[in-house]
């Protein structure tokens, strides 16, 4: 896209990264996760897949684990399940 001596070199990328939130990404669209992402890293999305837009789908995967397993272990230290 650019670096920090000559600027911002690519526009067309500049936008498309301003564009990639979760209202524009069809897969994060229909995720039940998408709010606690926030449809992942713009960067890794970019360069797994080439669109912004695209989610990684290992990353993806990974991070709705983590927050299953987030609420779950609330869930039980909120019911004294766990100590």
């Amino acid at each position: 896209m650019g670096n920090v001596y000559d600027g911002i070199e690519n526009k067309e990328m500049s936008t498309d990264f301003r564009k990639s939130n979760i209202y524009n990404k069809p897969e994060c669209k229909k995720c039940w996760a998408r709010f606690y992402c926030s449809g992942g890293c713009q960067a890794n999305n970019y360069n797994s897949t080439g669109d912004t837009l695209m989610p990684y789908e290992i990353g993806c995967n990974m991070q709705k684990r983590r927050i299953e397993y987030a609420i779950a272990l609330q869930y039980y230290r909120s019911n004294k399940i766990l100590s």
